[in-house]
């Protein structure tokens, strides 16, 4: 991810914000008429919410996925899953098929191996993170 407010291709352009209209059964011709009209503000709401009508907007910033990989969040949760799977198939394998104590197994497997593969991508993440950087 990255902070820069770079335009990309097929992107809207900047007033797209201002003309975004909810169309309810109105046709098209009416809502780009809505769309290009600006909104009128009484001025007894103006002054009733503290707000400079003149005062102009803090600028958004955008957040663009560059890359189509899974983010740290998602390999932590995929570790911790592949634990408790592997902790599950363990407890079946010792022949136990009670509830409890697949439960437990499960969780063990979420706590040694789930967390030790988590340890990894994060480490893994880390290292990707710092040589991108240079």
């Amino acid at each position: 991810m990255t902070s820069e407010n770079t335009p990309e291709a097929g992107s809207l352009p900047a007033d797209a914000s201002d003309a975004h209209v909810e169309h309810h059964g109105q046709d098209d011709s009416q809502a780009n008429v809505e769309a290009a009209a600006p909104a009128e503000v009484d001025s007894d709401d103006a002054g009733a919410a503290g707000a400079d009508p003149h005062a102009t907007p803090m600028p958004t910033a955008l957040f663009v996925r560059r890359e189509r990989r899974m983010n740290l969040g998602g390999w932590v949760v995929l570790a911790l899953v592949l634990g408790a799977l592997s902790g599950l198939v363990w407890g079946m394998f010792r022949g136990v098929f009670d509830v409890a104590p697949l439960v437990i197994a499960a969780l063990y497997g979420v706590l040694f191996i789930g967390g030790a593969l988590a340890l990894l991508a994060v480490i893994i993440d880390w290292l990707l993170e710092r040589t991108r950087a240079k």
